[in-house]
């Protein structure tokens, strides 16, 4: 690598950890995963204070705790420069560190670092993030998103999400043929009609689903319901323990999701209804099972899910973080 890379991400429950440790211990990838990552131990805990104060003031109502504390204090604490040379530095962001109290942040660091290249990766689709579109755009050299239709839409630049190489135990539990975790959000009946398609058909699930009002909650002899997130490597064990994950997308998304990541890196197939995933480079219908609805899930294609065999999507090296700052590097060196 040319440059080095200075990478700040959030880490909610382990995923983005696991994500990108393929970067882990490489001399030109230093990751951020949250405001406190360098912060000596007095600044760490006035911080913890001042978030403290912050969210009680906003739940009070009470407009002037916003201002008693400016949150461009804790800037010079984020990052600290030690990483590498100032001329050759690419700092890249999720969108987390474009919002809330870290705006402002990137203009601190444009200041203290004029000769850097800043990039931003969209990790969710743009209609979600309440980001000034016009902002991003005047600010960053890149800007990338997992999503084709927003790249096509805002002019972004095309990139796949991310994942490792795990390299953790494999526990003991039960196995099953399709597995799912998430939120059902507009997707629940989707999610119930999918399934009583596999039940019907013999096939075994493990389905845990987050956050679903008890009086709405249906089946629960065979769906488990929980208030909240599992801890991403137990989420892991649960996926490496099945045949097939379920990925059913909402709010008319097509980029390749984390699932569709991590049915790459585990070597599982997935049943999605991703409206482009035949066109993705990786497709293969051997192990990638196209649908529309439920009415799409047979008898012959319950019967490929319950079936154990080798599955290799020889894409692994694509997904993984290394590659991404390959791209990135590559493209800002077209840029210039």
């Amino acid at each position: 690598m040319r440059n080095s890379y200075v990478i700040f991400w959030k880490d909610y429950w382990g995923l983005y950890k696991q994500s990108f440790s393929d970067l882990n211990n490489k001399p030109y990838a230093h990751c951020i995963w949250s405001p406190t990552d360098n912060m000596s131990t007095i600044p760490y805990y006035a911080y913890k204070l001042y978030a403290k104060f912050k969210k009680y003031s906003r739940r009070r109502g009470m407009a002037w705790g916003d201002e008693l504390i400016k949150p461009d204090i804790w800037f010079p604490m984020y990052f600290h420069g030690d990483f590498a040379e100032k001329n050759n530095l690419v700092f890249v962001f999720s969108p987390f560190w474009l919002k809330g109290e870290h705006v402002g942040y990137v203009d601190f660091l444009k200041q203290r670092y004029p000769q850097s290249r800043f990039v931003l990766f969209c990790c969710d689709l743009w209609s979600t993030l309440g980001i000034d579109i016009n902002y991003v755009k005047s600010t960053m050299d890149l800007i990338l998103s997992f999503d084709q239709n927003d790249c096509k839409k805002y002019g972004f630049l095309y990139h796949p999400l991310v994942f490792s190489e795990y390299h953790g135990d494999l526990e003991k539990m039960p196995k099953s043929d399709v597995y799912f975790l998430g939120q059902p959000k507009d997707r629940f009946s989707e999610i119930i009609s999918c399934l009583e398609k596999m039940w019907g058909n013999g096939v075994s699930t493990d389905i845990q689903l987050v956050n679903v009002a008890p009086e709405e909650q249906v089946y629960k002899d065979k769906i488990t319901y929980i208030d909240q997130w599992v801890p991403y490597k137990t989420n892991l064990q649960h996926f490496m323990h099945a045949n097939c994950v379920l990925e059913l997308m909402q709010g008319g998304g097509v980029g390749y999701t984390q699932r569709m990541c991590e049915a790459i890196a585990f070597d599982k197939k997935i049943i999605t209804n991703n409206a482009l995933i035949h066109e993705a480079p990786f497709y293969n219908p051997n192990y990638i099972f196209q649908i529309t609805s439920a009415d799409d899930i047979s008898p012959e294609l319950c019967e490929r899910m319950k079936k154990e065999e080798k599955v290799d999507y020889h894409y692994k090296e694509k997904i993984s973080p290394v590659e991404l700052l390959e791209f990135i590097e590559k493209n800002l060196e077209g840029d210039k």
